[in-house]
């Protein structure tokens, strides 16, 4: 059974990003309240303000929904970037991976080729 590293940035930024999306559910929810209550009052014509209530919900609530997502990515995407670096891979002693070696022979000769004009 193969056992996966999980780097403390990305279980950080997991944990960041699950509290944010609780906190959007429930700033969402406090939106339509606040907006239903004030329909229902009277204070607020729904008819003609939707871009002001698509303003409220989006400044309240769904920017962190969308921080939520993109923390959540950068956690997922950290998680493959750490236990792929090039770095582990030479401190785990392993090879480089086949025709690396040929791609870096084949740059060096035409970096070398660029020079010598």
């Amino acid at each position: 059974m193969r056992i996966k590293s999980w780097s403390v940035f990305s279980i950080a930024l997991f944990v960041i990003s699950a509290l944010l999306a609780g906190y959007a559910a429930w700033a969402f929810v406090q939106c339509y309240r606040d907006i239903s209550e004030a329909a229902a009052a009277g204070q607020l014509a729904v008819s003609g303000n939707e871009f002001s209530i698509a303003g409220f919900y989006m400044t309240n609530s769904i920017q962190y929904a969308v921080f939520a997502v993109l923390l959540f990515s950068a956690g997922w995407l950290g998680r493959f970037a750490s236990t792929s670096s090039p770095t582990r891979a030479a401190e785990a002693g392993s090879p480089s991976p086949p025709g690396r070696r040929e791609e870096d022979e084949r740059l060096d000769e035409w970096f070398g080729e660029m020079g010598g004009r």
